[in-house]
């Protein structure tokens, strides 16, 4: 992101994330995270600034034309915009990619099921079978989900809102495992939370505060000097 403005908080607005690095991005509530993430993937058009993928100019405020420079997104709400609950955990895990599991528009149900199988083997979702509905899945391995869901297409950046927000431990570091994989095979990642416990996994930690970027720690930071610094003191 290149001097990004957007309506509120946010006002020439500069970061960088490098392929395969994780980098996070934390702040208070109000603080412009979220609004720099809904730019990001396409939500939010900037007034003023660019978004870049591999250096070229990104078409911000479509959702579908940054899916297709390579942009994945997981939403920090499973229930609003991460899910389609009525439908069964492998149309979940596959719906970015059906354009590829058929032709004519038809998606082939084999090609299907056999994809989404190797997706919930790889990802350690617990399920009777990938025609169960996806809202009888844990919490836990709803966001499993969401974050194949995400991978499936490949994606050059990957954009988590508070990933493992309403899971438990394990599922925490099962997820973690599952973004460090995506970070070894070169995915640009960027962790957008309030949550310290997320921002274990970055290799890199920057501090929005009113809209701007205030601090940046590298891995290993102290609890006590983040702290100070998203309170903006």
């Amino acid at each position: 992101m290149r001097g990004v403005t957007l309506p509120g908080q946010v006002k020439d607005f500069d970061l960088e994330v490098r392929s395969g690095e994780c980098v996070g991005l934390v702040g208070l509530a109000g603080s412009g995270k979220e609004d720099v993430a809904a730019a990001a993937v396409g939500l939010a058009e900037p007034s003023h600034g660019t978004v870049l993928i591999d250096g070229v100019p990104a078409p911000t405020g479509s959702v579908g034309a940054m899916r297709a420079m390579g942009v994945a997104f997981v939403a920090r709400d499973r229930h609003v915009q991460g899910l389609f609950p009525l439908m069964t955990l492998a149309d979940n895990l596959t719906v970015t990619i059906w354009e590829k599991l058929g032709q004519l528009g038809f998606v082939s149900r084999s090609a299907q099921m056999r994809r989404a199988h190797t997706q919930i083997a790889d990802l350690g979702i617990v399920a009777s079978s990938g025609e169960q509905p996806i809202g009888e899945l844990s919490g836990g391995n709803q966001r499993k989900a969401m974050v194949g869901r995400a991978l499936a297409s490949e994606p050059k950046v990957l954009v988590l809102a508070a990933p493992t927000q309403g899971v438990d431990i394990a599922s925490k570091r099962a997820l973690f495992e599952i973004v460090e994989g995506a970070k070894k095979r070169g995915v640009a990642i960027l962790v957008v939370s309030d949550d310290l416990d997320e921002l274990v996994i970055c290799d890199r930690v920057e501090v929005i505060f009113r809209g701007r970027i205030v601090r940046s720690f590298e891995r290993g930071w102290g609890e006590h000097e983040m702290v100070t610094a998203i309170e903006g003191l």
